[in-house]
């Protein structure tokens, strides 16, 4: 979980200091939202919670102890890397 969160932190150092070389710090928010919103999207896409319920239900059946744990372990991480970026966007946008 705190390696998660870190990683968190260094996209957004990545964000600011790529925005600052790159003269675009009033676009930083946009890049911060960008960045959280790919990590929700492919949360989803590896936790199959974007599919039908009978999908859903085919696949929680057809797969394995391990298989189960990887996939939770990795939404989950995926999920606390978002927040950091998430939270310093919404905290610049109101700035």
């Amino acid at each position: 979980m705190g390696k998660s969160f870190f990683t968190g932190i260094i996209f957004i150092l990545i964000i600011f200091i790529s925005s600052y070389i790159y003269d675009n710090l009033q676009y930083v928010h946009i890049y911060l939202f960008l960045c959280s919103a790919i990590l929700i999207l492919l949360g989803i896409i590896i936790s199959g919670f974007g599919v039908s319920g009978d999908r859903m239900r085919a696949n929680l059946n057809s797969e394995d102890k391990e298989d189960k744990k990887w996939r939770l372990k990795w939404t989950k991480n995926l999920m606390i890397t978002s927040l950091p970026p998430l939270a310093v966007g919404i905290i610049v946008y109101y700035l």
